[in-house]
């Protein structure tokens, strides 16, 4: 009889513990779900304050820029390229913007100034609004003025005319480099250029002369034309190589190769109907020697040199600019 009271008691116990941690689960399950729902709240709210704060912020910027534009003396400024010219490389330009408050019969005088020289024009008064033209040399970037000559004279600034950074802006050029080697073999590099240009359509921006050379100081290792390449189109120009790039440059210690552990550039030289010749240059390196293995042998990778200066300092590695 005591044992079946003994087994009728652990039973009941058995049974109260499974009950208990039931919903002792049951109770940490809710807490867990509660702090997930806390946490994804407190996400919510972290979200919802920086989009406050994000709107908040760009109202601001809104609201600066129209109180900018309202204490300005004009307002709706253009400026529009109507032509180039290829014999002056020179371009055509018409400004047009408004006054807020002028005087009749006062004259407005527009001013470009460059870097290396200042053109004025008289602005007419057409349809509401004051409009200048003038002829500018393209290898140059401007800001633009306007000033009132009357009784009463009022000066501001209009907008900038990048001339220069548009025409070489217009291009897209990288290198790409590949090597290869062999047992007891030098190093051997192959360059495949990528390059266009955007004319739209207008014949005056078009490449009329354009060739990679690599250079070790002064003197050219390499020459490639790379004219019978380019394609044209509508919209511009193209530069098409076949995958295997152009012909290789070998390194080694004999004459017409690049040294080991020499520093040289890759020059793109371009020249377009305008006249004007752009340039880019970049940096290189090369390996100090090959190292072999059961597979034939492997090379340091020619990096880009960063703090390259070349010529007595030119330091616009990389960058395709106006040179002369």
């Amino acid at each position: 009889m005591q044992e079946k009271t003994t087994k009728t008691l652990l039973i009941i116990c058995i049974i109260i513990l499974v009950f208990t941690n039931i919903r002792l689960s049951n109770r940490l399950s809710n807490l867990e779900n509660a702090l997930n729902n806390l946490h994804l709240s407190q996400h919510n709210e972290a979200n919802m304050t920086r989009h406050t704060i994000w709107n908040l912020s760009a109202n601001l910027d809104t609201l600066n820029e129209q109180l900018f534009q309202s204490t300005r003396s004009t307002f709706n400024e253009a400026v529009r390229i109507q032509s180039f010219n290829t014999s002056t490389a020179s371009a055509d330009v018409e400004i047009s913007f408004y006054l807020r408050e002028h005087t009749p019969g006062n004259t407005i005088k527009v001013t470009a100034r460059g870097q290396t020289a200042t053109h004025t024009a008289t602005a007419t008064f057409t349809n509401g609004h004051f409009v200048a033209t003038m002829t500018l040399p393209v290898q140059d970037n401007y800001t633009l003025t306007f000033a009132t000559d009357g009784e009463s004279v009022t000066t501001g600034e209009l907008l900038q005319l990048n001339l220069a950074s548009q025409l070489s802006g217009r291009f897209s050029y990288w290198l790409s480099h590949g090597q290869s080697w062999g047992t007891n073999q030098p190093v051997t590099y192959t360059f495949t250029p990528y390059f266009s240009n955007q004319t739209n359509g207008n014949p005056s921006l078009k490449v009329n002369a354009l060739h990679l050379t690599i250079e070790v100081d002064d003197t050219v290792i390499q020459t490639w034309d790379l004219m019978p390449h380019l394609q044209n189109s509508a919209d511009g120009q193209t530069l098409a190589i076949d995958w295997d790039g152009l012909a290789g440059i070998t390194v080694g210690d004999e004459p017409g190769n690049i040294p080991p552990g020499t520093q040289f550039v890759a020059r793109l030289v371009i020249y377009d109907n305008l006249g004007i010749r752009y340039e880019q240059i970049d940096g290189m390196f090369a390996p100090y020697a090959v190292t072999h293995s059961r597979s034939g042998g492997s090379a340091s990778t020619p990096v880009p040199v960063r703090e390259w200066r070349y010529h007595g300092g030119y330091n616009g590695w990389g960058i395709i600019r106006i040179v002369e």
